[in-house]
C-alpha cells in the first residue's frame, strides 16, 4: 500500500547531504545572532555598572535626621525669604 503524494524514499547519502546543509545554515545563523547579541551584552554591562555606581552613591551618604535636613534647606542658596 502506498501513500498518495509520497515521493521516492531518499537515500542515506541524500539525507546526510541535506542534514549537512541544514547544519551549515544553522551555524551561519547562530554566528549572525551572536554578532547581534554582542552590543546588547556590552550595553547591559555598562547599564549595570552605572546602576551599581548610583546605588553606591545613595547608600554611602549618611542619613540625615530632621534637624539636619531643615538646616540644610535654610542654608541652601535660593531658599528662604527674599528681601523686599
Amino acid at each position: 500500500m502506498s501513500v498518495p503524494g509520497a515521493g521516492a524514499v531518499p537515500s542515506l547519502s541524500e539525507i546526510g547531504r541535506t542534514l549537512a546543509e541544514d547544519l551549515a545554515r544553522l551555524d551561519e545563523e547562530a554566528a549572525e545572532i551572536e554578532l547581534l547579541v554582542q552590543p546588547i551584552r556590552a550595553e547591559t554591562e555598562r547599564h549595570e555598572a552605572r546602576r551599581l555606581k548610583g546605588e553606591e552613591r545613595v547608600t554611602s551618604r549618611p542619613k540625615a535626621d530632621g534637624r539636619q535636613a531643615r538646616r540644610s534647606c535654610r542654608t541652601a542658596p535660593g531658599h528662604g525669604r527674599q528681601p523686599g
